[in-house]
């Protein structure tokens, strides 16, 4: 995405807020000065910035209508998605975008969900209110599997 910013920015402005818990998550697959190098050595970080924040609390540093594109990557669940859905839901732009790990009834039974008994993301999507009456949507289900969420309207 910070490639495209880079190289598309007379048609797009934008700028990227990365959040991450980075070396206080166990199961992190990367550290923030590493990714800040990668940023600086691919001349995209004039578009990208890296923050250190608990996902759960990122929402309160928004308010309404003021976020195109969000991207939820964390060990997501059911509930996750339904805290994320009402919380985000009023800070994303008409038109705006989601992008959620998960949705497929494969990532649902990924032992790690089973053992601890985490509800479905798949039921979560397919029961929540909020997007049965302003989302579109699709998952892709190769594994880990993504949904993608085009808000419709308010």
């Amino acid at each position: 995405i910070g490639l495209a910013l880079k190289y598309n920015y007379d048609g797009v402005e934008g700028h990227l807020h990365s959040y991450d818990l980075w070396e206080d998550y166990p199961y992190n697959h990367g550290n923030k000065d590493s990714v800040q190098g990668l940023l600086e050595r691919n001349e995209i970080d004039g578009y990208v910035s890296l923050y250190h924040a608990d996902a759960m609390k990122v929402h309160e540093l928004y308010g309404e209508k003021q976020v195109d594109l969000l991207h939820v990557d964390i060990s997501n669940h059911g509930d996750i998605f339904n805290f994320m859905m009402e919380r985000w839901h009023p800070i994303l732009k008409v038109n705006g975008v989601f992008l959620f790990e998960g949705g497929s009834e494969e990532r649902d039974y990924k032992i790690w969900m089973l053992n601890y008994k985490y509800p479905s993301i798949k039921k979560a999507i397919e029961t929540n209110e909020i997007v049965k009456s302003f989302y579109q949507y699709e998952t892709y289900t190769k594994f880990p599997s993504l949904t993608v969420f085009t808000k419709k309207g308010e």
